[in-house]
C-alpha cells in the first residue's frame, strides 16, 4: 500500500529501492477541452527522462500507462492513487523515442482513448510491470514532472482527431 506522496516535486520516480519498495508515478490533465463528438485517432503520453538509477528497464520489465477517467482518489494526490483501481490498466507502455534523445512516449490504446475525461480531469499512473525484483538494488526512472522548472520538459499529452 502506498504511504508517501510529493505533489510538488519536479521529477516522478517510478522504479524500486534498495528496500524494494516500489514507486509509481501520478499525473494529472485537464481534459476538459476536448470536444465532446469529435472521434479520437491517437493519443500519445510524452514524458522526458531525467536520470536512470540501475537498470529498471531490463529488471522491472515495461512501463506501463494506466488511465483513469477523473482522478484515482479525491481530486488531490493521496497514497491510495497507488493501488487505486484504473478505468484502463496498461493502456500503454513507454517506450524510449529514439526521434526525440531523452523523451519516452507511449501510445495509448483504444481502453486509453475512451478513459480520456472530456468533462475534467483525466489521471494516469505510471508504473513497471514489476514493482520490485527483491535483489536490494535501487532501479528507477526519474521523469520530469508537470512541477518541472521548464515548460519544455513537462509531461504532454498529445491527442490527434479524426479529420
Amino acid at each position: 500500500a502506498g504511504n508517501k506522496t510529493n505533489a510538488i516535486g519536479t521529477w516522478l520516480k517510478v522504479g524500486d529501492d534498495a528496500q524494494n519498495r516500489q514507486s509509481v508515478g501520478v499525473i494529472s490533465f485537464d481534459t476538459s477541452g476536448l470536444p465532446a463528438a469529435a472521434a479520437i485517432a491517437r493519443a500519445e503520453l510524452w514524458l522526458k527522462r531525467r536520470s536512470v538509477t540501475g537498470s529498471p528497464l531490463s529488471d522491472l520489465g515495461d512501463v506501463l500507462v494506466d488511465v483513469n477517467t477523473g482522478a484515482f482518489g479525491n481530486n488531490r494526490l493521496e497514497a491510495g492513487d497507488f493501488q487505486s483501481g484504473a478505468t484502463a490498466n496498461a493502456a500503454g507502455k513507454l517506450v524510449n523515442f529514439a526521434g526525440t534523445p531523452g523523451w519516452m512516449r507511449a501510445e495509448l490504446d483504444a481502453a486509453g482513448i475512451a478513459a480520456l475525461n472530456r468533462i475534467g480531469l483525466t489521471q494516469m499512473r505510471i508504473r513497471f510491470a514489476q514493482g520490485d525484483d527483491g535483489d536490494g538494488l535501487a532501479d528507477f526512472l526519474q521523469l520530469s514532472s508537470g512541477n518541472a522548472a521548464s515548460a519544455s520538459n513537462r509531461p504532454l499529452l498529445v491527442i490527434t482527431f479524426e479529420p
